[in-house]
Order: C-alpha cells, then sequence, then structure tokens
C-alpha cells in the first residue's frame, strides 16, 4: 500500500538464536571421526543453537525477535509496530510513503537488531533515492543467498519476484514449463500434482489458470486414479494444454503499489463473487480516485474454490451464495490485513437469487441457506450488496478457469467493468423492485415451512405426600433426593427420558412439601 517499498533479511537468523542447555540434550546427531572411511567410529554432536530446518526453529526465531522488540518498543514504537506486522521468519518487508521516512526507518532497524546481536542485511528497494543512501552505508544488497536470488534488479518477496526497477511483481514460469515438457510418457497422478504445485501465487494473480489445475486434481480423486497410475487420456490433454500455455505468464507485470496515497480523496473496496458448476470464486479490487480526478481502478487479490462433491447435490444458486460468502471472507481478509477497515466497501454478485436471500432474513431460510447468510451479514450490511450483470462480472473467469493468454489480456480481470471507474449513478441499477417469478420461486424455494407450536395444559387431581423430614440432614439433600424420586416415578410411566435433574423440578418438590397439588 505504501509507495516506497523496501525489503531484507537477518543475516544467519537461526544460528544467532542460542538454545538452553537442557534443550540442546534433544537435538544430538551422529557423525563420524572420519567421513572418508567407511565403518569409521561415530561421535555424538549437539545444536548449541536453533537449527535450520526443524519444524519449531521459525517459532523459536520469532518468539526471541518479539521479545527483544517488545522490550525496546518505548524508544521506537512505529518501527517497532512496523517489524512486528512485516517481519515473515527472517525476511523484512517495509514501506512508506516518503523518502525521508524510509531514511529514519533504516537506522533505527538496524540499531535494533544490532542489539540483539542480529544483522539486517540485503536492502533492496524500488526508491533510486534510498538505494543511493544504502548505497552510501554499505547496505544495499551486502549479500545474496540461493534462497533469495536476484538478477537485474529482480528480487524474490517471499516467492514472489519483484523487479525493483519497474516496481512490478512478475513470474518467471520458464522452469515448470521445462519440467512439464521433460515429463515422459507416462503421466501420472504423482507426476501431475508434482508439477503443478510448482505454481506459487498466494494472491490469486494467477488464480484463473490455477483453478483449471484444481479442477484437474478433483477429476483424479473422482476417477480414484492412484499415485503412480497413468492418468486417463482426457485429463492428460487438458493438464498438457494447460503447463503448454503457463510460459504466457513471463508478459505479466502487475504493479506493486496499488496508487494508495495521501493525495487519494475517495478510497473503496469493491468484491465480486460469481460460480459456475464446476467452481466458485471472488475478486477484489480498489477504485482510488484524487482530486480534480477521474476514478481508477487495480486488481488486489482473488480466491478460487472448486465446487463440492457430489456436485450434483449442490445447486447452482447455492453455489452463488457460496460465492458471495467466499467475498466476504476475502473483504474482511484485506480490510484487516491492509488496515482500511473505514473504507467503503461494496460487494457484488450476478446472481439475483443469492441477493433475494442475503436482503431476507436468514431465519427465513433452510438450514444451509440460513447459515451462509447468517455469516454473510454478520460482517457486512444488507445495503453493501449490489447486482452485477452477468457478462461484466470481472469474478466470471474466476469461477470457470481460464487458460493464461486469456488472463494476461482479460482487462476485465485486471482493472474490473469499466463501468466502475464512473461515478456511483452510471453503475448498474441495484435497486430491488419487483422480481421475476421465476427469480421470486428460486428465492422461495429456500423458505422454511411454517411452524406452529402448540402447548397443553392438564390438570391431574393428586393426593397429599407425607415426607420424613426427620430422617435428612439439610434442605438442599432433601430437595434433590425428593427430585430424583419424582424422575424414576415419571420414567416409570412413560418411554420418553428427559435430562436429569433441574431446578424447575426442584422447585416443584418444594411445591409437594408445602402443599401438594
Amino acid at each position: 500500500m505504501t509507495k516506497i517499498a523496501w525489503i531484507a533479511d537477518i543475516e544467519k537468523a537461526f544460528l544467532n538464536i542460542a538454545l538452553q542447555p537442557e534443550d540442546a540434550e534433544a537435538i544430538r546427531f551422529l557423525w563420524s571421526t572420519e567421513p572418508s572411511k567407511i565403518g569409521s567410529p561415530l561421535i555424538v554432536y549437539k545444536w548449541l543453537r536453533v537449527p535450520f530446518g526443524m519444524s519449531p526453529s521459525p517459532f523459536l526465531l520469532r518468539a526471541a525477535v518479539n521479545k527483544h522488540l517488545k522490550s525496546v518498543y518505548s524508544r521506537y514504537p512505529e518501527t517497532v509496530d512496523q517489524l512486528m506486522e512485516n517481519l515473515y521468519v527472517d525476511d523484512y518487508l517495509g514501506g512508506a510513503d516518503e523518502v525521508e521516512t524510509a531514511k529514519t526507518r533504516e537506522p533505527e532497524t538496524n540499531i535494533l537488531f544490532s542489539e540483539a546481536q542480529l544483522n539486517m542485511r540485503s536492502y533492496a528497494t524500488n526508491s533510486e533515492e534510498l538505494r543511493q543512501h544504502l548505497e552510501e552505508k554499505g547496505l544495499e544488497n551486502q549479500a545474496v543467498g540461493l534462497l533469495s536470488p536476484s538478477l537485474d534488479k529482480q528480487q524474490k518477496v517471499l516467492g514472489i519476484r519483484w523487479d525493483t526497477g519497474s516496481d512490478t511483481l512478475q513470474f518467471e514460469p520458464s522452469t515448470i514449463v521445462q519440467a512439464a515438457e521433460e515429463i515422459g510418457e507416462k503421466i501420472t497422478k504423482r507426476k501431475i500434482l508434482s508439477i503443478s504445485s510448482r505454481i506459487f501465487d498466494p494472491l490469486g494473480f494467477l488464480a484463473p489458470t490455477v483453478l483449471l489445475l484444481k479442477i484437474i486434481y478433483q477429476q483424479l480423486w473422482e476417477k480414484d486414479v492412484d499415485w503412480d497410475e497413468v492418468a486417463p487420456e482426457e485429463i492428460q490433454k487438458s493438464w498438457k494444454a494447460v503447463m503448454k500455455g503457463v510460459i504466457n505468464f513471463n508478459q505479466l507485470k502487475i504493479p506493486r503499489w496499488v496508487g494508495f496515497g495521501k493525495d487519494i480523496v475517495v478510497a473503496e473496496l469493491h468484491v465480486f463473487g460469481d460460480a459456475s458448476e464446476d467452481a466458485y470464486g471472488a475478486v477484489a479490487y480498489v477504485r482510488l480516485q484524487r482530486e480534480n480526478e477521474k476514478p481508477f481502478t487495480t486488481f488486489l487479490v482473488s480466491k478460487t474454490k472448486v465446487a463440492p462433491l457430489p456436485k450434483r447435490k449442490v445447486t447452482l444458486p447455492r453455489l452463488e451464495l457460496l460465492s458471495s460468502l467466499l467475498a466476504v471472507r476475502l473483504g474482511e481478509a484485506v480490510r484487516k490485513a491492509l488496515h482500511i477497515e473505514k473504507w467503503r466497501v461494496t460487494y457484488w454478485s450476478d446472481s439475483l437469487v443469492t441477493l433475494g436471500w442475503i436482503r431476507g432474513d436468514a431465519n427465513r431460510w433452510k438450514p444451509f441457506v440460513r447459515n451462509q447468510v447468517e455469516t454473510i451479514q454478520g460482517v457486512s450490511e444488507k445495503n453493501w450488496w449490489k447486482h452485477c450483470p452477468g457478462v461484466q462480472n470481472p469474478a466470471d473467469l474466476a469461477s470457470r478457469g481460464g487458460p493464461a493468454q486469456a488472463l494476461v489480456d482479460s482487462q476485465l480481470c485486471w482493472h474490473g467493468p469499466e463501468w466502475l471507474i464512473e461515478e456511483e449513478d452510471n453503475w448498474p441499477d441495484s435497486t430491488p423492485e419487483k422480481q421475476d417469478p421465476s427469480i421470486q420461486e428460486a428465492i422461495d424455494a429456500e423458505s422454511r415451512g411454517a411452524v406452529v407450536n402448540i402447548t397443553a395444559a392438564v390438570a391431574m387431581p393428586t393426593e397429599p405426600i407425607d415426607w420424613d423430614l426427620e430422617f435428612v440432614s439439610t434442605w438442599n439433600r432433601f430437595l434433590w433426593s425428593r427430585a430424583w424420586m419424582l424422575r424414576f416415578s415419571n420414567r416409570s410411566r412413560k418411554r420418553t427420558r428427559d435430562p436429569g435433574v433441574g431446578l424447575t423440578e426442584a422447585i416443584k418438590v418444594k411445591d409437594k412439601v408445602i402443599r401438594v397439588v
């Protein structure tokens, strides 16, 4: 969200965290005294520092860093807040709207970590002025490890390639395409999953194409194909076609900065949802406007899911409702992650049936619809929901899937519908009016039947009961013992069993003591 961004990492982060002596005893390993000789005696070593690669290692590192940052919070509160939120294991992703702020954060960060005997290094940034500042201090790209390769001003930010020169996020799929071409004639389920899973896309930039692979995964499971069994011919053809087109992702250059800054006078979040018989998805955009300028939109994030199995049991209107639920959850995640809770939010769906459910009373619907509507209404207002024509819904490709080239060329996917940059008066009319009979019929199909509760009271004549109070030590014990007796009597006369003794029954016992009714 910030105009200026930079990355850095902690040098040998894990090995700079010492273990307690008693914990070191649990991390022992064997080592040959003479590795060049087979059968040489073995010696036992133990780790005195946190080793890289163990499951608890990231937690131990973060716990140690958090403890140190909290201890120095009063000195550099803003820098510590940013570190606490944007430190991922040993990678630091920083940002600022102005260069001077960035120049202040850099020395404060280095001081904080040096006090903990940690070295923050390998800075890279999209700002030329900040880059020169880092070079003067000898901090820019001090070292580049094998896990974070850089090439011609390109860095990897948590697995995504970032070109600092153009400040764009890019993809290099050549190694994935090569692996798919060299797979051989025996294309098994294991090989398909192994190669397809190499596409790393946490923000959903490639969601429509990745969705096609998800659908193929689901088809393999539906057909009960074993791991090392050759996939059916039609699935092989589909998978090869998708992987062949993946090379087109190298054409993508996605702006890292969405354009938000202090000069923005209108900031909105728009989330679209859509569904097909095979899957459903949601896409989020930011709509920003500077003073005396026309609004502009930018793709932010997307999410897709395949339809649950068996598909014949989940109707298309229900899948549309699930896409709206996914849209709400995606919108809430974006608002919290970017701290934009005060922005105006609008959710869009091309299903009038779904909008009818959301705008209605949740208790009116059958359990499945009611549960989803309750969740949706719990985090959004009814007037946040609007209707979008199906052909103009950017989530359509995210719900059906599409080849890589179609995604690269789709202006609708990357910027949303054209009317979104117009004034609100030019948006599609979402005023609830009299529905088409077929639409209203589909809405009412999920209505619950009317429930009528009838209560009848019958007076039964009884005889007074003599209670032996001299044999009871306390009043409460007397009440509960007689209540259990009444419970036994009631169960003896009827087949159904109620829960254990309750307060109301104890009161009835009390009533019989005073006057048996």
